[in-house]
């Protein structure tokens, strides 16, 4: 199963958002291990798509070509309950930070200059 974190789609001008608190609490609940992906898109070629929801028109972005690049962190297991809300933001912000750090890596590697 495959959680976002941030429970959106990543700002359109880089960066991301705070972290919600529903796979934490997936993590914390289950006692599964969580394996981090960071991963990297080249903006530039995100291509627009526009839809209807329930009479609301929305705009969504996929990445149809360019570099882009995964790196898969080592699986974490977090303990504790979800009584504990500032626990539960803890586990959200730690999963959080994995994530940016290894989309970092993945952005690294993907516009890395690679000789002729």
């Amino acid at each position: 199963m495959v959680v976002f974190p941030e429970g959106d789609v990543s700002p359109r001008q880089g960066g991301f958002h705070r972290p919600r608190t529903g796979a934490a609490r997936l993590a914390l609940l289950t006692g599964v291990p969580v394996v981090p992906v960071g991963i990297y898109l080249w903006r530039k070629y995100n291509c627009p798509i526009e839809m209807d929801i329930a009479g609301t028109r929305c705009v969504s972005y996929v990445c149809l070509r360019g570099k882009y690049a995964l790196t898969v962190g080592e699986p974490v297991r977090y303990e504790g309950g979800i009584e504990d809300r500032a626990h539960v933001m803890a586990v959200a912000d730690h999963m959080m930070a994995q994530i940016i750090s290894l989309a970092s890596h993945s952005e690294r590697r993907a516009t890395a200059v690679v000789p002729s």
